[in-house]
């Protein structure tokens, strides 16, 4: 267990690197439901001494991964902070080690962390909270990158690696990307995939045996992406857009185009199963003011209100003023979901959904003690407590 394998570490330490015990990907058991495994967890902890700076990110690994699993598992009435480190730990079935580096009195790592699926289910259970069970649709994606002519199967885009990294089990809703063969050039090219024909996403999804067929459009500009839903039978189900109106200067642009993937595939977590009818709107390029984070902006059928997606930078005091924050920002007007990203030590990245404008989520935000603005330069939205 890893509770062991930590405690185990403190009478060996001299013997080899932090976390050596654990340090073997694919530590979590064969065949474990990948729904209950939350990856790329950042840590980066400061202690007087090299073991306490390890306990201190095993802990707040854990209880990071368990705040994205509750959110990815729909469980939006109940936060971690209201569940003890003893009660998260004994949760846990394995913590793996991606990436680590470790100095004197300092911790700085890449965590993934393994849930045991029955015991979650438990506790939210006994805590009368609902939460999904099972995975969500098998979703084969179709990277494209539009241009003349626009690009699906002709050359191994960045964009095609950026989705063909991503693991398939990342989120709730597993993905595949279709290999590219000739049989798959037969099934479908870019130009009936950009127009929504029916007849070649469906042979596209009996193919791959998926449940629904995306098609996730990258601009010639590199800045402006669109995705689409279609089900196993090539209707439309959905689409969002997202703008990316300038990256800042040091984001390699592979590090950009996973960031897009990973929000276009909180997207497709959120995103209902059953048939909608949506309208997408894009922000107005070259507005002032306009962030560099990536937002994804669309129009409910229902309520014609704007659902905005926004990645905002949350500044914190230390760690712990993170529930208490989470708390207000769940109070503010309008704020419909949070998706903890990271967590480490003075910041939290978070992916904000909400009904509304900017400036109405300023003023609610405001409302709440919470300040909301964008960084100089660089136009990244920042929010922070108000003192």
């Amino acid at each position: 267990m890893v509770r062991i394998a930590f405690r185990a570490l403190a009478v060996v330490i001299l013997l080899g690197p932090l976390f050596a015990f654990l340090a073997v990907p694919g530590r979590a058991e064969e065949g474990a439901d990948a729904l209950y495994r939350i990856t790329d967890i950042a840590v980066d902890i400061a202690a007087p001494t090299a073991a306490e700076a390890r306990d201190k990110a095993r802990t707040d690994a854990e209880r990071a991964a368990f705040e994205q699993l509750l959110t990815r598992l729909g469980a939006s009435n109940v936060s971690a902070a209201s569940f003890q480190d003893k009660t998260i730990a004994a949760l846990v079935r394995a913590l793996d080690i991606e990436h680590e580096t470790v100095l004197a009195g300092r911790y700085k790592g890449l965590l993934s962390v393994q849930f045991k699926p029955q015991a979650v289910q438990e506790i939210l259970k006994d805590r009368h909270v609902m939460s999904a069970t099972r995975a969500g649709p098998l979703t084969a994606v179709l990277p494209i990158v539009q241009g003349e002519p626009s690009v699906l199967w002709e050359e191994d885009t960045p964009w095609r690696q950026a989705w063909a990294a991503s693991p398939s089990r990342a989120g709730r809703t597993p993905i595949v990307v279709p290999t590219g063969d000739l049989a798959d050039i037969a099934r479908i090219s870019a130009t009936e995939a950009l127009k929504g024909d029916s007849g070649p996403l469906q042979t596209l999804a009996q193919a791959y045996h998926a449940d629904e067929v995306a098609v996730a459009v990258l601009g010639p500009d590199h800045q402006h992406l669109e995705v689409t839903r279609y089900g196993a039978d090539g209707q439309r189900r959905g689409t969002t857009t997202v703008e990316t109106p300038g990256a800042p200067k040091a984001t390699p642009p592979d590090l950009a185009l996973r960031r897009n993937v990973a929000a276009i595939r909180r997207w497709l977590d959120a995103a209902p199963p059953s048939t909608t009818s949506e309208a997408t709107i894009a922000p107005k390029e070259g507005k002032e003011g306009a962030s560099d984070t990536p937002k994804a902006v669309s129009f409910s059928a229902e309520d014609k209100e704007p659902v905005v997606h926004l990645l905002v930078t949350v500044q914190l005091p230390n760690l712990a003023a993170w529930p208490q924050v989470r708390a207000r920002l769940t109070r503010v007007v309008g704020v419909e979901r949070i998706d903890l990203l990271t967590l480490v030590r003075g910041a939290a990245q978070v992916d904000l959904t909400f009904v509304g404008t900017l400036e109405v989520l300023r003023l609610a935000c405001a409302e709440q003690g919470l300040g909301l603005g964008q960084a100089p330069g660089s136009g990244a939205w920042i929010l922070w407590p108000g003192r």
